[in-house]
């Protein structure tokens, strides 16, 4: 973090009135209906202030560490032996096998990721599959450069947050073009499960699109039809060009199986839909295992062997057997009793935090018993090795008084089609598990100073 720029920001809040920004800021969120089912999806009073040239710095790691997931991806889809490594059912087999007409697997995607106490970033999952909470950081930004001293500081200093919406829909059109479309204003689906918390960043999706000419429905499964070579929307009767598939393919593929409207429409071209079947293989917790295990693999260009080794804490796929740690040949669970403290375990297929068990954070028992139950639950799992995860000082109202407290935080790059890396999601928390989502995290919107 920038200490100078942090604490000018907050001099500037406590000799202003924060508790009326406060209200302000409620107020908006309010507005534009910034929650995560009733809660608003961000509880501080301050956006994580990042020096335009440390931003540059995150692009150029993030560039580099997703070129070797790019890399890894295309090996996997080659080698079927290698691919079965990472743990996909039968039906999320099938599904790599529809081709979805344009070359990129993920379209848009979310490196999730934490500067360590020395500032390096470093990586330990990918949300592969249509990751939300794009939307929430340029509508909390827009909010913030409202506010009185968000107006002071950017008097004394150049501050842009990212737009992550207009990425989207960049990334949405030029699969459209490249998969084939002509259409001059193509109509877009967001198409995702009815009643689901995810609502409100849908609204802020559809309304940047249709300002920019682009008709939009939000919509869902049940309501596709396909008739005549077009994808319908039979609730209101309209054609769908795109499709901007919030749906995880995981719980698509559970719930409907691989025959369903949207593998008719992707097969028969009917309709674009980003982001494909393929992103489940990205999807997947041992996508990094695989990372780790072949950083060395002299079939990766140099810059992405520098990237996993500098960016990627050591992660394996859960065995009952012997690994490599830190060049040792040691017995994994041997490895896991006597340094729980150093380690995370994570299902190979949740999403969201579910399922994740911190040993640092729970009793010996406890974590022996979770590394038990996951070797015996027959589906795959990884550990990887924990990150000191910096912290920095927020500002907050709590019970009508301004208080200043640390918490942890995450900064997740945004990924858009197959090169371009721009902007970040930034979550906190008071423990670990940074995630709004779960419960206890809070969203923070990106700001570039300078």
């Amino acid at each position: 973090m920038n200490v100078d720029f942090v604490t000018e920001y907050h001099d500037l809040l406590v000799s202003g009135d924060p508790l009326a920004e406060w209200e302000q800021f409620k107020a908006g969120m309010e507005a534009h209906n910034l929650r995560f089912k009733e809660r608003y999806v961000c509880n501080v009073l301050r956006p994580f202030l990042l020096p335009r040239a440390r931003y540059d710095e995150v692009v150029r790691a993030t560039d580099a560490f997703f070129g070797a997931i790019r890399t890894l991806y295309g090996w996997l889809m080659e080698d079927a032996a290698l691919r079965a490594r990472v743990g996909l059912t039968e039906v999320e087999e099938a599904a790599l096998h529809v081709d979805p007409g344009f070359p990129s697997p993920d379209g848009i995607g979310r490196l999730d990721g934490f500067l360590d106490p020395q500032g390096t970033l470093r990586f330990v999952e990918y949300n592969a599959d249509s990751p939300g909470g794009l939307a929430f950081g340029p509508a909390l930004g827009d909010l913030f450069m409202a506010l009185p001293t968000m107006r002071r500081f950017a008097e004394r200093h150049a501050v842009q947050p990212p737009h992550s919406i207009a990425d989207i829909q960049a990334t949405l059109l030029n699969h459209y073009r490249v998969w084939g479309g002509t259409e001059e204003r193509p109509s877009i689906g967001i198409v995702d499960w009815q009643g689901l918390g995810t609502a409100p960043e849908f609204v802020l999706c559809q309304e940047h699109f249709e300002r920019a000419g682009y008709p939009t429905i939000i919509t869902h499964p049940a309501a596709l039809a396909l008739r005549g070579g077009t994808l319908w929307d039979e609730e209101s009767g309209w054609p769908l060009h795109i499709v901007y598939k919030r749906v995880l393919v995981g719980e698509l593929l559970e719930q409907l199986g691989l025959e369903n409207v949207l593998t008719d429409a992707i097969r028969q071209h009917a309709a674009c839909v980003v982001n494909s079947y393929r992103a489940q293989l990205l999807f997947k917790k041992a996508l990094f295992a695989l990372l780790s295990e072949m950083a060395d693999d002299a079939r990766f260009p140099a810059r992405q062997r520098e990237a996993i080794h500098r960016h990627l804490p050591w992660t394996r796929l859960l065995v009952e057997g012997r690994v490599t740690y830190e060049g040792r040949d040691v017995e994994m669970l041997s490895l896991l009793l006597d340094g729980q403290e150093r380690f995370a375990l994570k299902p190979n297929s949740e999403y969201g935090g579910k399922g994740v068990v911190l040993g640092w954070e729970i009793p010996a028992t406890e974590w022996q018993q979770a590394l038990n139950d996951a070797l015996q639950s027959g589906q795959p799992h990884v550990v990887q090795e924990r990150i000191m995860v910096a912290s920095e000082p927020f500002p907050l109202v709590r019970d009508g008084s301004l208080v200043i407290e640390p918490r942890f935080m995450d900064l997740d790059p945004y990924t858009f089609g197959v090169e371009t890396v721009r902007g970040a999601g930034v979550r906190l928390g008071a423990s670990g598990l940074l995630n709004v989502t779960a419960g206890s995290g809070s969203a923070v919107p990106l700001v570039l100073v300078g």
